[in-house]
């Protein structure tokens, strides 16, 4: 089975939608949440808080096949040597609104 990582900046609260629709959890879920007490307390146990400057090491430690969605992610991810395949599924424009 292919590994699931997800990554959110606020709450969490798509990844639990699409976690029930789809019935799975991501393998992991991180966070770079400021405030901990506003992530959703269903994803909360199961996510794993990092300082955005460690999120690079660790994408580019996953396997080519890993597929990383980003629910909300506020921070840009350099692709330098990242190999997982990334989908944003955030509406907004990242150009007109960074």
């Amino acid at each position: 089975m292919v590994k699931w990582v997800a990554l959110f900046s606020q709450t969490g609260n798509e990844i639990e939608r699409l976690s029930k629709k789809f019935n799975r959890f991501p393998d992991i879920i991180i966070s770079n949440a400021k405030n901990k007490e506003s992530v959703n307390v269903n994803i909360a146990p199961r996510t794993v808080f990092i300082d955005h400057n460690e999120i690079n090491y660790f994408l580019s430690n996953l396997e080519k096949d890993t597929i990383c969605t980003l629910h909300g992610y506020l921070r840009i991810i350099p692709m330098k040597n990242i190999y997982c395949k990334i989908y944003n599924s955030h509406p907004g424009d990242i150009i007109k609104f960074p």
